[in-house]
């Protein structure tokens, strides 16, 4: 099990034990770099087979995603750069495991080979050395998304069929459709969830 510390710049790995209790890992925790004014790194994590991803703003990484080779062996964790120059600062993660993407809600890419950045959500294709491939070049907009703010706080869930990516950000649910390849289509749909809370730290 793998614990991302806000606030601390690290991540913590531990051993689930036959009763329950929990060991750390040998090396645990593991520094994950930040940048100023970034005060709450890492943010999130998500796990695809033995690659551990954190997002964050970790400056030798272009995304700011910060990665991580699990050892099968003990479950400690070696540090690697994962991005591959694409632009971009992510807050939340979520993986399919099945397909091996990974999508992260922030800013990315406003188009194929693009420096310049749009708020929304990026799909990852994790390659079998970890690095992360951005499908389609460029990051996926939120409609409706309120004056002065940006979709990086959406929290991000995929449905257990894998025919849907959920957005939760400003009091709605947001409704992506996905493609074979692991990309998003066009926003389809977005319900109020709640009157009162405007970010929700996790959906389910």
């Amino acid at each position: 099990m793998y614990v991302a510390n806000q606030e601390t710049f690290n991540v913590s790995g531990y051993k689930i034990n036959a009763d329950g209790t929990l060991t750390p890992v040998p090396g645990s925790p593991y520094p994950v770099p930040g940048s100023p004014p970034h005060i709450f790194d890492p943010t999130y994590l998500a796990r695809v087979g033995n690659f551990l991803y954190a997002s964050g703003s970790d400056p030798n990484s272009s995304n700011g995603i910060t990665g991580f080779k699990i050892n099968s062996a003990d479950g400690s964790l070696t540090k690697f750069n994962p991005s591959q120059g694409d632009a971009g600062s992510y807050f939340f993660l979520s993986a399919d495991t099945q397909r091996g993407v990974i999508y992260a809600s922030g800013t990315g890419p406003a188009g194929k080979g693009s420096t310049s950045v749009n708020s929304g959500i990026s799909a990852f294709k994790v390659n079998s050395d970890g690095t992360l491939t951005l499908i389609g070049g460029q990051v996926q907009q939120v409609t409706s998304t309120p004056p002065g703010t940006t979709p990086v706080d959406g929290a991000l869930a995929v449905d257990a069929q894998g025919r849907f990516l959920f957005d939760f950000f400003f009091n709605k649910i947001h409704v992506f459709p996905r493609n074979p390849d692991g990309s998003l289509g066009a926003e389809v749909s977005q319900f109020r969830a709640t009157k009162r809370a405007e970010f929700a730290g996790a959906l389910a």
